[in-house]
């Protein structure tokens, strides 16, 4: 009776095991730049910036600035796929999803000469957030 236990208990053990380690291949942790792939560019003095935003991912919508030269600049909304969710980081926050799009002007310098840097922040929904990211443009 003490082998039939002992093999019953490693069987479950091993079931167990497997079963765990296919869970986490299943939930690969994408790298940032591959949960929000951002392309950006300028146009005279007009600035686009577009993200693809993976599955089970959101940005903060309150994270993404465009900065020149140290400066945050206005921006808007073009194109969003926005909700309200009860984030345990952040309390109720405004999440971005699927595909953004956003368009800065700045008229005040020639922006050819100009430090350009987007910035953002997300998560993947319910596991683990990303820290800040910044790209030069």
């Amino acid at each position: 009776m003490m082998i039939f236990k002992n093999l019953l208990y490693s069987f479950l053990f091993l079931a167990c095991s497997v079963n765990a380690q296919n869970q986490f291949n299943q939930n690969n942790i994408l790298k940032a730049e591959e949960a929000f792939i951002l392309n950006a560019q300028l146009t005279d003095n007009v600035i686009n910036a577009s993200w693809q935003i993976a599955a089970e991912h959101y940005l903060y919508k309150d994270s993404i600035k465009v900065i020149i030269n140290n400066e945050a600049i206005a921006h808007e909304f073009i194109l969003l796929d926005e909700s309200v969710i009860n984030d345990e980081f952040f309390g109720e926050s405004l999440v971005l999803q699927n595909t953004l799009v956003v368009k800065a002007v700045y008229n005040s310098t020639d922006l050819q000469n100009a430090i350009i840097t987007i910035e953002y922040q997300g998560c993947a929904a319910g596991k683990y957030c990303y820290p800040k990211q910044r790209k030069n443009i």
